[in-house]
């Protein structure tokens, strides 16, 4: 695996199970779990940001969202912070989290909650995007790309994506070959993702949800996925689908 994607990709990618960039279910899982110092942790990072005091009704209400709505929001998470996989000091002088979990494992949590509450806002979306939305919150990517410009911007070295309006299996390899990240948004068709022959989780057909496509399989020929944290491949890509590159 580590040779079919990128050299400065083996930080945030760097276990297929739960750390193969950022799972938007993770923070709910920690809060139901019985680890307190994590919990504590979670706690103080979104009463500081909500600026109150919070129950723990309200905290596992919000996660709750994080989970069911984040998976754009983990997919930016994991950009922001592949950028600054060769220089974790400056990630924290500019976004004021430490690179790594007890100087251990990345910690994708602190930024994906305030990424999503700071970001996680419609006002500037036309309409029509708005409608579609509320239905299917989280998952457009040409709004992933305008939130995570803005957010960059604002601590300092702002990230454009670009959109790969012809979405040919070449351009996306290209692109991949360039030591890219592309998120790949399905909206009507499903994706099928194939989890490895001996992970303990399963397949998933899935639609209206954003992935990370960040190499290619040359023994399988299969697209590599980042999807809740985990490693899929893809066999093909969904027809009604928009891609962009970071």
């Amino acid at each position: 695996m580590r040779k079919q994607m990128p050299e400065d990709f083996q930080v945030v990618f760097s276990d297929r199970r739960g750390q193969f960039g950022a799972d938007q279910g993770r923070p709910l899982a920690i809060w139901k779990g019985q680890n307190g110092q994590l919990k504590a942790c979670i706690e103080q990072q979104l009463e500081a940001l909500f600026r109150q005091e919070l129950t723990s009704e309200d905290i596992q209400r919000f996660l709750t969202e994080v989970h069911q709505e984040g998976c754009g929001f983990a997919a930016a998470t994991t950009i922001i912070m592949q950028k600054y996989e060769q220089n974790p000091a400056l990630y924290e002088v500019a976004y004021g989290f430490p690179y790594f979990k007890n100087g251990q494992r990345v910690d994708f949590i602190s930024l994906l909650l305030d990424f999503y509450f700071t970001q996680n806002n419609w006002h500037h979306l036309p309409h029509t995007s708005l409608r579609f939305k509320l239905r299917h919150p989280g998952i457009k990517a040409g709004d992933i790309r305008m939130n995570v410009y803005r957010y960059t911007k604002e601590h300092g070295e702002p990230i454009k994506g670009k959109w790969l309006w012809w979405s040919s299996s070449y351009q996306i390899r290209q692109a991949l070959n360039q030591g890219k990240i592309v998120t790949m948004t399905s909206y009507l068709t499903h994706m099928r993702l194939i989890s490895p022959r001996d992970a303990v989780y399963q397949d998933k057909k899935i639609n209206f949800h954003t992935v990370m496509l960040v190499g290619f399989n040359e023994e399988t020929q299969r697209f590599i996925v980042s999807s809740w944290g985990d490693y899929y491949e893809l066999d093909r890509l969904p027809w009604l689908s928009s891609f962009f590159s970071y």
